[in-house]
């Protein structure tokens, strides 16, 4: 099996037993915001999911060996994410450092070599997520700050609604991933610049 294939099937494998534990978590559920900031999870898990075989197939897979550490830490920070659900804060931070090692991750791939249109999708990406990392940390801090239950509760259906606009634009108005598309397909010979 080819190393792509390999990288691709463990993503699948990791997603897989990821929703596993995120819906046995459901029953530790205790409050209103638990159940919208699990709800958070799991539409965030499912475009992180999306994303990563993205990653994987247009860009490559993980060859360097300092890029696997980071890879580690991405999926440990997954999977921690479940456990943070019923404490606010900390499921912010902790979603905010996975973000940062998203960067990072693009940040490394960019130094690969490709050509202009992937290196134009790496940095818009690095743009995105450079602006999700900001948002995770203030919301941490503010949610760690201002334990107030009202605000706590505004905070949670954020953390929800902000995801379906920000797919929609992701998907539609910037066609971020349809870039991907093209390029795969170029790269297989089945279209043609």
């Amino acid at each position: 099996m080819d190393l792509l294939k390999f990288q691709k099937n463990i993503m699948h494998f990791f997603m897989m037993v990821f929703f596993f534990l995120l819906i046995a978590y459901f029953p530790a559920l205790k409050n209103f915001e638990d159940y919208f900031i699990y709800f958070a999870t799991a539409l965030f898990s499912l475009h992180f999911w999306y994303g990563a075989v993205f990653l994987i197939k247009t860009l490559g897979p993980t060859k360097n060996i300092f890029e696997f550490p980071i890879d580690f830490s991405i999926l440990a920070l997954k999977v921690w994410s479940i456990y943070t659900i019923t404490i606010m804060p900390l499921w912010f931070l902790v979603n905010g450092v996975l973000m940062g090692f998203g960067v990072l991750k693009y940040h490394l791939a960019s130094k690969r070599g490709y050509a202009k249109k992937k290196e134009g999708y790496i940095l818009k990406k690095i743009a995105i997520e450079l602006f999700s990392v900001s948002a995770f940390f203030i919301a941490a801090v503010l949610a760690w700050r201002l334990d107030i239950v009202l605000f706590k509760r505004i905070l949670s259906v954020t953390a929800l609604g902000i995801q379906f606009p920000f797919l929609f634009w992701m998907f539609f108005r910037k066609r971020i991933f349809c870039y991907c598309v093209k390029i795969s397909l170029l790269k297989k010979g089945i279209l043609s610049a």
